[in-house]
């Protein structure tokens, strides 16, 4: 608990590097604890370093992190939409983002819902800027 609230404390602070280890270190201690996992996907996608992001194993975390969470968790759902942005699918992750949205207002939790809404508009940006995912033709 201690490392998973310290990388918490780091990453609002914007030390990627610090965060990571943090999450890291919480996940060995629970390998199968959900919120580390989506939040080291998210740190590993929105590093500002270009050497320390790793979308690849970001999508590995996030999607662990929706099975285990049983796809309930909004913030688990948001990792998931980051990681997919970063591995060059928008479109799925506007998908996986809305779902986010969806759940947190099922929970009624006006700070998710906001933080989400902004980041599904940021995805949304970034899918008009994108070309799509290979094997789909573009809309004319």
């Amino acid at each position: 608990q201690v490392q998973y609230q310290l990388g918490l404390l780091l990453h609002s602070m914007n030390q990627f590097a610090g965060a990571t280890a943090a999450y890291r270190r919480a996940l060995e201690l629970k390998p199968d604890w959900w919120e580390p996992q989506a939040n080291l996907a998210v740190a590993l996608c929105l590093n500002p370093d270009p050497a320390a992001r790793n979308p690849v194993e970001a999508l590995r975390l996030a999607e662990a992190a929706c099975k285990e969470s049983k796809y309930k968790a909004p913030e688990a759902l948001d990792a998931l939409a980051n990681a997919t942005l970063a591995n060059g699918d928008a479109q799925k992750a506007v998908e996986y983002e809305e779902q986010a949205l969806q759940l947190a207002q099922e929970q009624k939790n006006s700070d998710k819902i906001l933080r989400i809404q902004e980041r599904l508009n940021a995805i949304r940006a970034a899918e008009r800027r994108l070309p799509p995912p290979v094997g789909i033709a573009p809309s004319p």
